[in-house]
């Protein structure tokens, strides 16, 4: 049986493929739409020419007369002709092919075709302003005070300016026992810089303090 072949369906370049390895993009022009074309080309003009080349090759060298060569041609055009049919009746190569998804095997007639894998969502571009996180933040008892250091970035694309850094000290039911305002070594920041913070609270609450929350503002 003939080799199967896929075909660009930009270029209509065709290649050979082996038996279940369909390419995914063409070697000619790099388009991903590619898909089987008929396995069964027709073999008619081929082998109607190297009889004629083997005829005329004998006619030359004076073996045969100009009866025997357009027999010949007759009989090669005949006997490709009824091989042509019965490749066509066995592979259905007389029938239009429809373009298979890229980088798959048509669908067989009793298989149903199946649509392409649905492409994932190209992800949202983040918005062109500037955007600042806490980028890492530590608490520890001092005495009868409570410090407070962390890091925050501008993960965004724009200059933040007027910074400020707040944190709020919380007990073990989750009550406030009091906001300061931190101490930030920048109040604005450009896009991928980074700028430290400290605090501290002391006193009778800074015995009770069992969590705190850092939050940032800052104007564009």
């Amino acid at each position: 049986m003939a080799t199967p072949r896929n075909v660009c369906h930009r270029c209509r370049h065709k290649w050979k493929v082996k038996r279940g390895e369909w390419s995914r993009e063409c070697p000619k022009c790099g388009h991903a739409n590619v898909g089987p074309t008929d396995p069964a080309p027709s073999i008619l003009p081929k082998l109607v020419l190297v009889v004629l080349i083997l005829a005329g090759g004998a006619y030359y060298l004076g073996l045969v007369g100009d009866d025997t060569v357009k027999e010949a041609q007759e009989a090669a055009e005949k006997a490709a002709e009824k091989l042509q049919a019965e490749v066509e009746k066995r592979t259905g190569s007389g029938e239009e092919v429809a373009p298979s998804p890229a980088g798959q095997p048509p669908a067989s007639e009793d298989e149903p075709a199946r649509a392409p894998a649905a492409r994932p969502a190209a992800e949202a571009t983040p918005a062109p302003g500037p955007r600042l996180k806490v980028a890492s933040r530590m608490g520890w008892a001092v005495g009868s005070a409570y410090r407070v250091k962390g890091k925050i970035e501008n993960t965004g694309q724009a200059r933040a300016s007027g910074i400020k850094v707040r944190v709020i000290f919380h007990d073990a039911q989750d009550q406030v026992l009091a906001r300061y305002e931190a101490e930030c070594e920048a109040t604005s920041l450009k896009p991928g810089k980074s700028a430290k913070f400290e605090s501290a609270i002391a006193g009778p609450e800074a015995k009770q303090v069992d969590d705190f929350v850092v939050e940032v503002e800052f104007s564009e």
